[in-house]
């Protein structure tokens, strides 16, 4: 299993400490894979947790520490996907028919979610408090009209905004390495978002699917663009996120779940 690179929120520890979780998670996949190592992988699984609330820990010490509002309720979050996780591992370990891949699959993909998502909620506290040498506008409004009405959709919409305001702040700013990180992790979610979509309609749509993977390759495109300087982040941020994404909203994802916008 190939180790997900995740953008970087700019703190050594929390940055160190997701990246230690998703080899962990890595490592695990691959022990996974062999039906013999089923007890290999539940100690594996119950040290995982272990790194995952060490890191909760350290992370809420920060969060508090930069004045984040939404410390205490990021903290539930935490509480809450501990519980969830543990839940799946002792239905493994007492006998679930499911296979170890799949528990270790579930969690990959809440833990991207949980950084992608609900961690980009205190980057602008982050950010003012440990770089100020740049500039740190307020993040972009999220215009209620776009919400869909389903909550864990609206709250990818939500993120993919926030990292659009992570390309618009790095005009000049932002070496090679630094961009390639963050496209990494918006192409991360923009596949985990897009797979979120389609397992929640109620029936096939070949037409939305099809938008899906045409976007992710106009994102291939100008993320190469934009690495060899042929365009500039801000410029990115708006013609390849904020039109886009604004459009499909609008045009795709409001009518697919049959929400009425005021």
């Amino acid at each position: 299993m190939t180790t997900p690179s995740l953008p970087q929120c700019g703190n050594a520890l929390i940055d160190d400490g997701h990246r230690r979780l998703m080899a962990a998670l890595a490592s695990l996949g691959e022990i996974a894979t062999r039906p013999q190592n089923r007890a290999e992988t539940l100690v594996g699984l119950k040290g995982f947790l272990d790194l995952l609330r060490d890191h909760f820990g350290i992370e809420e010490i920060i969060m508090r520490s930069v004045g984040y509002a939404g410390a205490e309720r990021h903290a539930r979050i935490h509480t809450r996907l501990i519980d969830t996780l543990g839940e799946q591992v002792d239905r493994l370990e007492f006998g679930a028919a499911f296979p170890a891949t799949e528990v270790v699959a579930r969690m990959t993909d809440m833990l991207i979610e949980h950084e992608l998502v609900t961690d980009s909620e205190y980057w602008t506290s982050l950010d003012a408090a440990e770089r100020p040498d740049l500039p740190h506008p307020a993040p972009r409004p999220w215009d209620r009209s776009l919400d869909t009405g389903n909550a864990r959709i609206d709250s990818h919409h939500r993120a993919l905004s926030r990292l659009a305001t992570r390309f618009h702040r790095l005009d000049g700013r932002a070496d090679t390495g630094h961009l390639a990180n963050l496209l990494h992790g918006l192409n991360t979610l923009m596949r985990l978002h897009f797979r979120t979509e389609e397992t929640l309609w109620p029936e096939s749509d070949p037409h939305h699917a099809l938008a899906h993977s045409h976007f992710l390759e106009t994102l291939d495109h100008a993320g190469r663009r934009l690495l060899e300087g042929e365009m500039s982040p801000s410029a990115f941020a708006r013609d390849v996120l904020d039109h886009w994404l604004v459009d499909h909203i609008r045009a795709a994802d409001q009518p697919r779940f049959r929400v009425l916008v005021p």
